[in-house]
């Protein structure tokens, strides 16, 4: 029986001991290669491990796929050693826990220094087998007196985090405390890493350029839904909100048109409309449920991704399996409209790994994420301020007859509207903001191998595009003949008296897609060099079911919505573009000091011509660039770009750029940016006609030429402040504007009585300042500000224009510049017409935007999984364009709220309340183009209050 309990206690604490197992990774140089010293290094850690009853398993990966591998282990060990700067070695070593896969101890050996104190070297020098064997004990004392794996917090700031070493390598740390979370989202976010500005990664407060960072951290506690809300909170960004064919139209430091100047990315591969240029639809409303971060580049990068990186950059990085592995699902609902009004629901999941390949080397991860979203949208029903404009020239709501005054009075603002009343209305009846969207995008890794596809649809209402009446804003149901309720009955009253008819109205939709497949390679042939190889497909497109109610005579009864002879259906808005591109980036790193990245690229387009058409139109642009990025002194560094474009449209571009970093010290930055963009004419621009405007082949790119000063200081660890300075001048400047071009076209005469035309007008001026300023108040509670100022002026106008792009133009502005005006038309009276030309100032600021604008914004941490966000934000006072008959567009303070709880219930489950415009107050945008009254609205109506939830749960 002895030598049976002996044989039984010798099996099982045999198998004991070897089932004990640790996973490492081979350790690695911090400076040169020192092959002797490693293999004595591994060969004694293997001696002890063995020796302590451990089965040693090598690993190769990075750190967070080794600890998935390493689960079944007792341990996972890293370690690095450097032999150069000192007499001996230094090693340093991390301990992790696998089970819980987090860093719980360290340790490090180095020579000691003391300030101004000269060691003997005899006094302190080792052999290399007695340094290892010096460390290698240390080791075994640290394994034996934790059993436990606790975390020795202490160990890991004295020494790892304290150590030089550790400043450019990661860690995984254990999950934050309270205190730690809020400094988690208060972080130095300076020393985030971003890619948007130089296409390789580079420190925030070293980017060549003004960035701007959102992290998931802010995503979450903010209520961010979509790209758009999270923009709203950024300097230099102003918005026009329709609710329809555009959400928003986004313009970036202060240049008003169209929103195709600033370049939108999901994980850097570009998402603007392909025909129009636009970030717009599903891109400016991209989810953000499964993004990592977004990158906000200001200022033109045209050197680094050519044309329309004119104004800016946004790239939204998705999450992905091998950073950010895991699964979600969460449902949204809430109203635009009190008593849940006018709700809106949403769902959305993802998920994200890896899995290990039949080899056992290969890894694949990926990422997927589906969102969709429908919602009834805001009601603007009856929001109006109509007039009958006096038949001046001038059209201003300061000169009127007084019997129109009286019915303007006694009708509260609006009685019999018709093509004469200007300003803006819709119907009482309106539902013209319907969404209805989808979202895939799914990444796939195979090592350096990699596959996206992004893929959205937009169905959607004309929202506030138009006035209410140039477009019949309502959606209604026709007879239904089984029913009898007291709407159908109506119906049928008015059938029967010949006002009516069966027919209802089918609303006024603009629906988009767009649809992308990326597959890229890199090819690393050394540590050094690499190239990059991708190759983009995309389609987008507007679908077949857009089109619009329009009125046949003018909105002068409620019964042009019940009687066909009244409306027209007009439709053939399809149009469906596709783009294909290439490119090859060599990026070469000599050292930390010396970088170089060289790129080519080609991009052949086949747009259609024109809504309907079916014709395309086919162009190919060549691209070649270089960007050198030099650090000649630690506190220096220099980054040169030069991009070269060829286009078979409209020749050739060359835009250089230069960014100087200058660190006085660890806490002040200073920045000296001066770059230059263009943006090619889009094929709508070029080729799309309507009712209203012509196409004009001829248009040259717009030029941008930009200055730069910027500055980022951190005070005492507890605050960064970033200030931006700029000034840009655009030429060759494209603006759609009122012609005096009556000719038909293709038996058509203009809508207007003359044409409209996208024409190169002039010269813009824009001088703006961006300061932003992020700070921890205390533990619980961060405060982030930031302060926008713009001052933008057109110069060089032409005195052919027939009316203002500028806030000029009002009759009663300047009673000189209208006696001249007076005069130029009567000397310009022709043959064939009464009347002659009115002429337009030579200059005139910008309209549109907001000289000051500012957000605010308070994150609590009541509890370590309950939050809540509080945001202000203040848009000031805004002058319209000359073409609208109002001349200013009043300011306003925006609020809202969030609330969040973690945890809520059950683990990993939330619930989060968001409350935008929580005042309830009334606010408006300026009308977009022209704002003329007529078919454009001098404004349109920003959303009500409104609130969402959304329960989610990660697993």
């Amino acid at each position: 029986m002895r030598y049976l309990l002996l044989f039984v206690f010798l099996f099982t604490h045999s198998f004991a001991q070897a089932s004990k197992k640790v996973y490492y990774k081979t350790f690695n140089a911090i400076d040169a290669d020192n092959a002797k010293f490693n293999e004595l290094l591994q060969k004694k850690f293997i001696q002890k491990m063995e020796s302590m009853g451990y089965q040693i398993v090598e690993l190769d990966k990075d750190t967070k796929t080794n600890l998935r591998t390493a689960k079944d282990g007792d341990l996972y060990l890293e370690g690095f050693y450097e032999t150069s700067k000192r007499i001996n070695p230094s090693i340093y070593i991390q301990i992790y826990d696998p089970a819980k896969g987090y860093l719980v101890d360290a340790l490090s050996l180095e020579d000691l220094s003391l300030e101004g104190v000269v060691l003997d070297e005899s006094e302190i020098k080792e052999t290399q087998e007695e340094r290892i064997n010096n460390l290698i004990s240390r080791l075994e004392n640290k394994i034996r007196a934790n059993p436990q794996k606790k975390e020795m917090q202490s160990n890991i700031e004295t020494e790892l985090l304290s150590k030089d070493v550790s400043q450019n390598r990661d860690f995984i740390l254990k999950p934050k405390t309270l205190d730690q979370e809020v400094k988690e989202v208060f972080k130095l976010f300076e020393e985030q890493e971003v890619v948007t500005a130089t296409r390789s990664k580079t420190k925030l407060k070293d980017a060549p350029a003004a960035i701007y960072v959102i992290t998931a951290e802010q995503i979450r506690q903010r209520g961010y839904r979509t790209l758009s809300d999270a923009l709203h909170d950024l300097p230099g960004f102003d918005f026009q909100h329709n609710y329809g064919i555009y959400p928003e139209i986004v313009m970036q430091r202060g240049l008003v048109g169209e929103p195709n100047r600033t370049l939108v990315y999901i994980d850097g591969i570009p998402n603007n409309n392909i025909n129009d240029g636009y970030a717009a639809q599903g891109s400016i409303r991209f989810p953000l449920a499964n993004v990592e971060r977004i990158e906000v580049v200001s200022g033109p990068a045209s050197s680094l991704y050519g044309a329309n990186a004119f104004n800016g950059i946004i790239n939204v990085i998705t999450k992905d399996g091998e950073s950010s592995p895991g699964n979600h699902v969460q449902v949204m609902y809430g109203s635009y409209e009190s008593n849940f009004r006018n709700v809106g629901r949403s769902v959305d999941f993802s998920s994200r790994g890896s899995i290990k390949g039949t080899d056992k080397e290969s890894i694949y991860t990926y990422s997927l994420a589906a969102y969709y979203y429908q919602t009834e949208g805001p009601n603007m029903g009856g929001i109006s301020d109509l007039r009958r404009a006096e038949k001046n020239p001038y059209k201003t709501l300061d000169k009127y007859n007084a019997s129109y005054a009286f019915e303007y009075e006694a009708c509260g603002q609006m009685c019999f509207p018709d093509t004469s009343s200007i300003g803006y209305g819709w119907s009482k009846t309106y539902n013209n903001s319907p969404e209805k969207t989808y979202n895939v995008t799914a990444r796939f890794n195979m090592g350096n191998l990699r596959f996206e596809t992004i893929n959205w649809q937009y169905l959607q209402g004309e929202g506030t595009f138009a006035s209410g009446f140039e477009q019949l804003d309502t959606k209604e149901r026709g007879l239904e003949t089984n029913n009898y309720d007291l709407r159908n009955n109506a119906r049928r009253l008015g059938v029967i008296m010949g006002i009516s008819t069966p027919q209802g109205l089918g609303g006024s939709n603009w629906d988009f897609s767009s649809n992308t497949v990326a597959v890229g390679y890199l090819r690393e042939f050394s540590e050094k060099l690499s190239l990059d190889s991708e190759m983009l497909i995309r389609t987008s497109a507007v679908l077949n079911t857009s089109h619009e109610y329009v009125p046949t005579k003018g909105y002068d009864s409620p019964e042009v919505y019940y009687t066909p002879q009244n409306w027209d259906v007009v439709k053939g808005y399809s149009r469906e573009d596709y783009s294909y591109q290439a490119e090859e980036k060599l990026q070469y790193t000599h050292n930390r000091n010396y970088n170089t990245i060289v790129g080519v690229g080609i991009r052949y387009d086949m747009p259609q011509k024109d809504y309907g058409s079916v014709e395309k139109y086919k162009y190919t642009n060549y691209s070649a660039y270089i960007q050198q990025y030099i650090q000649p002194v630690d506190k220096i560094a220099i980054t040169l770009g030069y991009r070269y474009d060829d286009n078979t449209v409209y020749s050739s571009t060359r835009n250089p750029r230069i960014g100087i970093v200058y660190k006085p010290s660890d806490d002040l930055t200073l920045k000296f940016l001066v770059g230059s963009g263009f943006r090619a004419p889009t094929t709508k621009e070029l080729f799309s006609g309507t009712t209203s405007r012509k196409p004009n082949p001829d248009l040259q790119p717009e030029k941008l030429q930009s200055y730069e000063m910027g500055i980022g200081y951190r005070f005492m660890k507890k605050s960064y402040f970033t200030a931006q300075a700029f000034y840009n001048k655009v030429s060759h400047l494209i603006l759609l504007t009122n012609t005096t071009d009556t000719v038909p076209i293709n038996g058509v005469d203009p809508r207007n009585g003359t044409w409209y035309q996208n024409q190169n007008l002039g010269i813009a001026r824009i001088y703006g300042t961006e300061i932003s300023n992020n700070s921890e108040v205390t533990k619980k509670l961060v405060l982030n500000t930031n302060y926008t100022y713009n001052k933008g002026e057109y110069t060089n106008l032409p005195a052919s224009l027939t009316s203002s792009p500028s806030t000029k133009g009002f009759f009663g502005d300047d009673p000189v510049f209208d006696f001249y005006n007076e005069v130029y038309q009567k000397l310009t009276v022709s043959p064939t017409s009464s009347s002659g030309n009115k002429t337009v100032p030579s200059t005139g600021p910008m309209p549109n935007i907001a000289t000051h604008k500012a957000n605010v914004g308070l994150t609590y941490m009541i509890l370590i999984d309950f939050s809540i966000y509080l945001g202000l934000s203040y848009v000031d006072v805004r002058r319209n364009i000359g073409t609208s008959p109002q001349r200013t567009t009043p300011g306003y303070k925006f609020f809202k709220v969030n609330l969040r709880k973690d945890n809520f219930l059950y683990q990993n489950m939330y619930l989060s309340l968001l409350i935008n415009n929580a005042t309830n107050e009334q606010f408006f945008d300026p009308g977009i183009r022209s704002a003329s009254g007529g078919y454009y609205p001098t404004m349109h109506p920003l959303e009500r209050r409104n609130l969402w939830f959304t329960l989610g749960y990660k697993f």
